[in-house]
């Protein structure tokens, strides 16, 4: 637990670092978005014998998720969806952030603009697994690996890979 609370840390301290225009009992102020994004990518499941290199499970699970964009600095929108790959539940959840103190820029958008990319294991694993990007490292797809020991095999990593191109190609 004490991990998934360093991970957690970032996330709470850019929406704690300032105040608020919303009610001083909330850390940030989930608002109306002012302008949407559509990630767009692929999930593809995996296993590995320890220190082996990955078997591919199921590949290129195409996923889109559309979310909305923060307006102001202190708000923060969030997006999520899960499924079953191979035996092995994934729920992976977006943050968009604008951190407290952010400046507008011309366009009204918040110029310190984030994501934060929570991806969590479970059934033949447990894992949970974040990242903090850019937006030109969040978009279109992020890119992520999360894996754990099989609960059925601990010999044995399971995992899933979050990417923005196909691994397979597509055959005439």
């Amino acid at each position: 637990m004490e991990g998934l609370l360093a991970l957690m840390l970032p996330l709470g301290a850019a929406l704690n670092t300032a105040p608020v225009p919303s009610a001083p009992s909330s850390p940030a102020a989930f608002a109306a978005p002012a302008a949407t994004v559509e990630f767009t990518g692929y999930l593809s499941s995996w296993s590995r014998a320890e220190g082996g290199i990955p078997t591919p499970g199921i590949v290129d699970r195409k996923v889109s998720i559309k979310m909305g964009i923060p307006g102001n600095p202190g708000e923060a929108t969030t997006a999520s969806l899960s499924m079953e790959l191979d035996g092995l539940g994934v729920g992976l959840s977006l943050f968009a952030i604008c951190p407290h103190g952010s400046p507008l820029g011309a366009d009204g958008s918040c110029e310190k603009l984030y994501f934060q990319v929570q991806t969590a294991l479970s059934g033949r694993a447990k894992a949970f697994c974040a990242s903090s990007l850019s937006r030109h490292d969040a978009l279109p797809f992020p890119v992520q690996q999360c894996g754990a020991p099989d609960l059925d095999d601990e010999s044995r990593t399971v995992g899933v890979t979050l990417h923005r191109d196909p691994f397979t190609v597509p055959r005439e």
